[in-house]
């Protein structure tokens, strides 16, 4: 009997430690980032890998500077500007599915006193489009952006009609510059309540918006952005840097009862 339960033992661990990751994938070329938008401004983050992205703060006064990742078929999508977008990754079908965003890199690196004549502004942040098999339902941008006064993190949900209340939801969500090391943002799809929730650095502010429809597919994407960055700024040359999670071991924020990672395994 002691053979037998050991051997159990072994075997759950062995299945625990092969745990298959789920993973998302951004392999979008430079062309296909540039291609992304109609007036070609778009760039390919400098540096990612897997799902962390980082780009360094550059002094270019009156210049923006906007990075995009992306999957090479969403990209392609993306590019023909079209509403029967299908996303490029299933998604469970029912209960509620976790995606979790976390800037790592990212507190005091703006100087409000060299932000007094324009308006500078360093963000990051992730964008999502939900679809069925056929069209595109909701698309999301949520973006933490740290401007001449505040830090915020900014979410704004869309649906794909126009003659209802969800067409358009947004909200803003101020964060202290100072007591915060690392920001953690958590999105909940909830399939069952047909409603999409936040969560952020483990504080639940509850439903934002309504689904369109049943999704079936999503599309993900990270953006990273300064502008008007004067060359005599002090944080020149540092780093931003965030990641995107969406496997279950690695996502740290309180989740409801029945809530899975973007492949369905349990949080």
């Amino acid at each position: 009997m002691k053979k037998i339960i050991i051997g159990t033992i072994v075997l759950l661990t062995f299945f625990e430690n092969t745990h298959a990751a789920c993973t998302y994938k951004f392999d979008a070329s430079p062309t296909q980032i540039h291609n992304m938008t109609r007036n070609k401004t778009l760039k390919i983050f400098p540096k990612i890998i897997e799902q962390n992205f980082s780009f360094r703060l550059e002094g270019e006064d009156d210049k923006s500077n906007i990075y995009r990742a992306a999957s090479s078929k969403a990209a392609e999508e993306f590019s023909s500007h079209t509403y029967d977008f299908v996303g490029d990754k299933s998604i469970p079908l029912s209960g509620k599915i976790g995606i979790e965003f976390l800037v790592n890199d990212f507190v005091n690196k703006y100087d409000r006193a060299h932000s007094l004549e324009k308006l500078n502004m360093i963000g990051t942040g992730f964008s999502f489009i939900l679809s069925d098999d056929h069209k595109y339902l909701n698309y999301g941008d949520i973006s933490v952006n740290d401007e001449r006064v505040t830090r915020h993190i900014g979410v704004m949900i869309q649906g794909n009609n126009p003659n209802k209340s969800n067409f358009l939801m947004g909200e803003n969500y101020e964060i202290s510059k100072d007591s915060i090391k690392e920001i953690r943002f958590g999105l909940i799809i909830d399939q069952d309540n047909k409603k999409i929730d936040v969560n952020i650095n483990g504080d639940y502010k509850g439903s934002i918006a309504s689904l369109s429809g049943k999704p079936t597919k999503i599309s993900l994407f990270v953006d990273g952005y300064s502008t008007n960055i004067e060359p005599k700024n002090p944080f020149i040359g540092q780093t931003i840097s965030a990641e995107l999670i969406t496997d279950q071991s690695n996502m740290k924020l309180n989740y409801k009862v029945g809530t899975t990672d973007l492949c369905g395994s349990p949080l």
